[in-house]
């Protein structure tokens, strides 16, 4: 399950919390292969190395040198403590690239698609599909039915896979924004910092292919910002 989940069921006050997680029935469960499923989890305690339960009440200089590679609780704090400074305005600033894009690909017109790109887009999604419903026991027809799928709706995903790509490419001529190997090595380490991982840890968990993606989604959209008037939302309205 994910960290996030994890995290708002343990702010329960319970003894353990229970939260419930959907997903699709494994193989090995033949009654129930690929079908849609609610997993019931009881969350007692989060812990690491040995059996230790990690908690500021049980926190010490050795458990943090031990677990976190911190020779104190305090040095360990204000990391976290800067961590979670940097991570807040790169959650905001990614929201808000999130809607430029949006906004842009809504005003955005593809004349015509080139159709070898096109047709690869449209074998790699097929693929994809075909790993899950082998994943979940069941043949790739049972599966697009299951989730509303069909061929038209696969070939408009990858037509609109396609316009990102090509809206893409065309802001990075615009604005002379293509990323550097050294604009990947600064996002990797950013990321390392404000999620308190190695830079291994940022590679293996992300891909560096899709960090390289992210660094220059990233870049693109700050010139993009440069040139729009962003004004604050209402506190009270949102708007």
């Amino acid at each position: 399950i994910s960290g996030d989940t994890a995290g708002d069921a343990l702010k329960s006050d319970e003894i353990y919390s229970l939260l419930d997680v959907s997903g699709l029935s494994l193989p090995n469960y033949p009654d129930f292969a690929g079908k849609p499923v609610v997993f019931h989890i009881a969350i007692h305690c989060i812990k690491s190395g040995e059996d230790i339960a990690l908690s500021l009440d049980n926190l010490t200089d050795a458990i943090t040198y031990e677990n976190f590679n911190y020779s104190s609780v305090e040095e360990f704090l204000a990391d976290q403590r800067e961590a979670l400074e940097l991570e807040k305005p790169y959650g905001v600033t990614q929201a808000m690239y999130g809607e430029l894009w949006a906004q842009i690909l809504d005003s955005s017109n593809v004349i015509k698609y080139p159709q070898k790109e096109l047709q690869d887009q449209i074998d790699t999604m097929m693929k994809t599909y075909e790993y899950y419903a082998s994943t979940a026991g069941v043949e790739v027809e049972e599966f697009f039915e299951q989730y509303d799928l069909s061929d038209d709706i696969v070939r408009e995903n990858a037509e609109a896979a396609i316009k990102e790509n090509l809206v893409m490419y065309s802001l990075i001529r615009a604005f002379d924004a293509e990323a550097t190997e050294e604009d990947v090595t600064e996002k990797i380490e950013f990321l390392a910092k404000i999620y308190n991982a190695t830079t291994d840890g940022i590679i293996s968990n992300y891909g560096i292919d899709q960090l390289r993606k992210t660094t220059q989604f990233d870049k693109v959209m700050e010139r993009v910002a440069e040139h729009c008037n962003i004004a604050k939302a209402d506190s009270t309205t949102g708007e």
